[in-house]
């Protein structure tokens, strides 16, 4: 979705419809209640775990897809001595992530 239109005039998001018990578990914040449906967020056990950090329970990596195909061939990589590029976001958390997967794969 584009947000901001070639005529340089702002385009409204469009209506998300929030579920009436979605809405009232978060205080009938609007705002709140659009922005955890459009994340795809829209039962009330996934919104106390988006927004209370003591509830949220990360799916274990081994639901990740292409995982075990990735792990094989980089530990090909790494046997056969290959090299192996990494390539990174240049935010803060792009550089964050590549600077800690080159000091994995090194160590």
């Amino acid at each position: 979705m584009r947000i901001f239109s070639p005529k340089n005039s702002w385009l409204a998001p469009p209506k998300t419809s929030v579920p009436d018990n979605l809405q009232k578990s978060i205080g009938g914040h609007t705002i709140i209640g659009q922005t955890l449906v459009r994340r795809g967020i829209s039962n009330l056990e996934e919104a106390q775990a988006f927004i209370d950090p003591s509830l949220y329970r990360p799916s274990p990596p081994t639901e990740m897809p292409g995982l075990s195909r990735a792990v094989t061939r980089i530990r090909e990589a790494i046997d056969q001595g290959e090299l192996i590029l990494i390539w990174g976001d240049f935010d803060v958390d792009g550089q964050t992530s590549t600077t800690l997967l080159v000091e994995a794969l090194r160590d």
